[in-house]
């Protein structure tokens, strides 16, 4: 029953996706080495933190009714849910020359979100803000992934503390993108891994590249690219990958 439900104890470890805990001991050992070595200093939180957390625990649908029924334990399990995050980040915070704290957290479909912005609203971006805070207050930069269409929430994700969002390119769109964006936020682009890397031609992927270069950066900075390679995607798909990258880098 939910009155027994307790949530691991954040002093216990840091979570993995897919389940067991990092020693906080090991957590700091491998951000000393980074720092050693001059890599930037990236705390990562577990993915799927927050909203998908409600649904690993619900169940998709038991959650997506729970939106609309409102129970009381929904918002009990809301406010532990944040807590745990909150102790998680301050723990992360320990170590104190952070660059940026990485949240991850699946918001979308393949074409639409499955809760509406009004939804989101209520239920998922005050934890994110108090989550986020705690954050920015340390002086520490919010990087959040989000795979799926989440167009709708952009500009929340943003009032929530969010500076580096890395969302998809052609799901999202690369436009629609870069009018909610460009100039508030850091996008970190996920280049398309669903069609044009895995199965274009060279020369589509070093098109793709061109254009989401030229529509969305800024000679002040705030877009940065990332390219997930699965296969069966060719060899020349991944050097044509490249090879733009390093070509347009200065557009």
């Amino acid at each position: 029953m939910f009155k027994h439900f307790q949530l691991p104890d954040p002093e216990d470890g840091l979570p993995v996706e897919g389940g067991g805990l990092i020693a906080w001991s090991q957590v700091y050992e491998e951000l000393e080495k980074a720092k050693e070595v001059d890599e930037p200093l990236i705390g990562n939180m577990p993915h799927g933190f927050f909203f998908q957390r409600l649904y690993y625990l619900r169940g998709f649908t038991n959650l997506m009714k729970d939106f609309i029924r409102k129970p009381s334990q929904l918002y009990e399990l809301i406010d532990m849910l944040t807590n745990y995050n909150l102790a998680l980040v301050r723990r992360l915070l320990k170590f104190k020359s952070l660059d940026v704290i990485s949240f991850g957290d699946d918001l979308g479909t393949q074409n639409r979100m499955p809760i509406s912005p009004g939804t989101f609203r209520e239920f998922i971006y005050p934890s994110y803000f108090k989550i986020f805070s705690e954050v920015r207050r340390a002086g520490v930069h919010v990087h959040l992934h989000s795979d799926g269409h989440v167009v709708e929430v952009v500009d929340q994700l943003i009032e929530s503390g969010v500076n580096i969002l890395n969302v998809q390119d052609r799901v999202n769109g690369i436009d629609v993108i870069a009018d909610l964006c460009k100039g508030k936020v850091c996008v970190d682009l996920d280049v398309d891994r669903q069609m044009i890397v895995p199965f274009g031609t060279p020369e589509d992927v070093k098109r793709h590249i061109y254009y989401a270069i030229k529509t969305l950066s800024l000679k002040e900075g705030g877009f940065m690219l990332i390219a997930g390679i699965y296969p069966p995607t060719p060899i020349e798909n991944i050097k044509a990958l490249v090879e733009a990258m390093e070509e347009f880098m200065w557009l």
